[in-house]
């Protein structure tokens, strides 16, 4: 059996060789100001008056500040898994709240599938680190990520790699289920490779602007969203 813990402190010195440039990057990319960031733009689209409101840019606007707040914070963990867990969990809040936008303006699931893959690993992901399943019958399962500078030497000593197709085939619904239990329960010897995270954080960023654009741009999406998320004359002042 390979040694416990093997690589870990390796594993982690390598990921957060170039964290701290990779959040200053989503900062820079997805933030105006410390306080506000782009989805504050959406306000000024869906309203037809200077009194009017809308909660999406407040409600997207608090679940990115949280996002940004996670992904710094995360600096603080001193395990590989635990720092993905935490940040994966982070950027699916604004994943799903996201999607819910989608719902209500019925985006085409083909046109999701082709422009938001990286809101699908997220929550693939996600499903993973909620109901890991079969995965609580490991026997201490080590973790590592795609690009790890010594991922061909670690995938010689396991038997069971979980990745991305790997997620894809167990987490994706409950079908597989029992075959899931037959690949993992009482085994040792199992690697969690997780994505890249410069790969997948650039595609969570390149997919928020997407929705932003896809917001502002589309006629019917503005219409639909103002019938549904404006507050008309919010900021009428009476006056005697």
């Amino acid at each position: 059996m390979i040694e416990e813990a093997v690589y870990d402190i390796d594993v982690l010195a390598e990921f957060l060789d170039s964290y701290i440039g990779l959040l200053n990057e989503f900062k820079s990319a997805l933030f105006g100001s410390d306080r506000y960031s782009k989805f504050c733009t959406i306000h000024s689209k869906l309203k037809s008056d200077a009194k009017d409101h809308n909660c999406l840019e407040c409600n997207l606007n608090n679940i990115l500040l949280y996002v940004k707040s996670q992904l710094y914070q995360s600096v603080g963990n001193d395990r590989i898994e635990h720092l993905y867990y935490h940040n994966i969990m982070a950027m699916y809040l604004a994943v799903e709240r996201i999607d819910t936008i989608f719902n209500v303006i019925k985006l085409n699931d083909e046109y999701r599938k082709k422009h938001f893959k990286g809101f699908a690993q997220i929550r693939k992901w996600a499903n993973f680190i909620k109901h890991p399943k079969a995965f609580m019958l490991c026997h201490h399962p080590s973790f590592t990520f795609r690009g790890f500078s010594f991922n061909s030497e670690l995938l010689k000593h396991y038997y069971v790699i979980i990745d991305d197709s790997f997620i894809l085939k167990y987490y994706s619904n409950d079908d597989k289920n029992e075959k899931l239990f037959k690949e993992l329960q009482n085994k040792e010897l199992v690697l969690v490779v997780f994505p890249n995270f410069e790969k997948l954080l650039l595609k969570f960023t390149t997919e928020c602007l997407k929705f932003i654009e896809i917001i502002e741009t589309n006629l019917v999406y503005k219409e639909i969203l103002m019938d549904r998320t404006t507050f008309t004359n919010y900021y009428h002042v009476e006056t005697d």
